[in-house]
């Protein structure tokens, strides 16, 4: 399996990158519990760093944030970068990390190029 999609999430592996794009305005603990999953079952064995399209997110719930800084959510990913699209969100992003430290090197683009030459670094 090189790619998974459905309404809500897509995964694709793409030049050693696993790009994620979120299809829905909010996330919640078991959106987030499955794409792990999916993830997971995506990459096998492998390591890819992801770009993870955030840009259509406006919130996420407490357990969502949760299930995602556990370990398993970080099996295979060197790095992250997060696509988001207002200032809004970068507010709920910055303040998402200073409650949950990553502990993979993560970074936030409005641009895509951008997103993309920093994660060729962790390829």
């Amino acid at each position: 399996m090189e790619s998974y999609h459905d309404d809500r999430i897509s995964f694709e592996i793409k030049d050693g990158i696993i790009y994620c794009t979120f299809h829905v305005e909010y996330m919640d603990y078991k959106l987030v519990d499955e794409a792990i999953k999916k993830r997971l079952e995506l990459v096998k064995d492998g390591s890819y760093p992801m770009l993870s399209d955030l840009s259509k997110v406006k919130g996420i719930s407490k357990e969502a944030r949760e299930r995602m800084s556990e370990e398993d959510g970080l099996i295979g990913l060197p790095a992250m970068a997060g696509i988001y699209r207002t200032k809004f969100q970068m507010i709920v992003i910055s303040i998402y990390e200073m409650i949950y430290t990553p502990k993979v090197p993560s970074k936030y683009f409005k641009n895509r190029e951008k997103a993309l030459a920093w994660l060729q670094q962790f390829k």
